[in-house]
């Protein structure tokens, strides 16, 4: 049996039908594949980006500093990949022990 191909609309190109994208939020995108839409859409978050720089940039630090004051997993997780840990070896415990190590270093900072 043959694999079903599809002609992307945006290339032209002939792929399998696994290259285009199926979730039915995006139908009217049915025949264009992965890579062409994933274009189109980096070139509207970059638009958007662009004519909201100061919106996006307010928004992003005051996320930042919220996960930084509430000790979030992400803010730990971001910690611990930026000492040199991989994803794969980050567990629950690990998450756990650096935050009661930022605790500490917090409370012998403030006395």
């Amino acid at each position: 049996m043959d694999p079903i191909k599809r002609v992307c609309k945006k290339c032209g190109e002939e792929k399998l039908l696994e290259a285009f994208n199926s979730h039915k939020r995006f139908c009217a995108n049915d025949y264009i594949c992965f890579d062409c839409l994933n274009k189109i859409m980096s070139a509207r978050i970059r638009k958007y980006q662009k004519k909201n720089r100061k919106n996006i940039t307010k928004r992003t630090i005051l996320q930042h500093l919220r996960h930084r004051d509430e000790l979030s997993n992400w803010y730990i997780k971001s910690l611990l990949r930026y000492a040199g840990f991989d994803r794969d070896n980050i567990t629950p415990e690990l998450i756990e022990l650096k935050r009661v190590q930022l605790q500490i270093h917090r409370l012998t900072k403030t006395n």
